[in-house]
């Protein structure tokens, strides 16, 4: 807030939401203004075009949110510069269709949709879970990268590029996992 012209009239802020790929689920701030007991944000509406400043959704994971759903058009309108930039952050299309893959949700990082909880299967070893970044789709499997370095000997190691698929469990659950040979 320091960074808009009337700071001591700023008690909220007005922001996209949007998903960075690297960064996780972020807002872009638009413009600062003043919350109304209702939830709406009044004047003064003052958008700073010299910074852009970003908020990752764990830091305000405890905040009070409020959609303005019914103002998207206008907001759109008003911010259209900025809202234009956050394009850079598209993805292909191949990971934009596993977002929708909703088998996964229960294995998605909060913060980072693109981020899912793998099992990696080897004879001889226990199961480990380890997280695998999505980058794209292969013909049968999910192809991503992964992201912290297991606890055992799977033959994958940090930043190496994992096909993952999905398994049907006993009880009725699906999993996505890596078997090793």
């Amino acid at each position: 807030i320091k960074d808009f012209p009337s700071e001591d009239e700023t008690t909220g802020l007005l922001v996209y939401g949007y998903i960075d790929h690297e960064a996780g689920f972020t807002f872009e701030v638009l413009a600062a203004g003043r919350i109304e007991e209702n939830g709406s944000l009044t004047s003064p509406i003052e958008e700073n075009t010299d910074i852009r400043a970003f908020i990752r959704v764990e830091e305000v994971a405890d905040n009070e949110l409020h959609s303005l759903e019914d103002s998207a058009e206008m907001i759109s309108a008003i911010y259209e510069n900025k809202i234009k930039m956050i394009e850079s952050y598209n993805v292909s299309e191949e990971i934009e269709e596993t977002r929708a893959m909703e088998f996964l949700d229960d294995y998605r990082h909060p913060a980072y949709i693109d981020d899912i909880y793998v099992c990696f299967f080897k004879k001889s070893l226990k199961a480990e879970g380890c997280w695998v970044r999505i980058e794209g789709m292969g013909e049968h499997e999910i192809i991503g990268v992964l992201l912290n370095e297991p606890d055992q000997d799977f033959g994958y190691h940090i930043g190496d590029t994992v096909a993952f698929n999905m398994m049907e469990t006993e009880d009725g659950r699906v999993i996505p996992y890596v078997a090793v040979e």
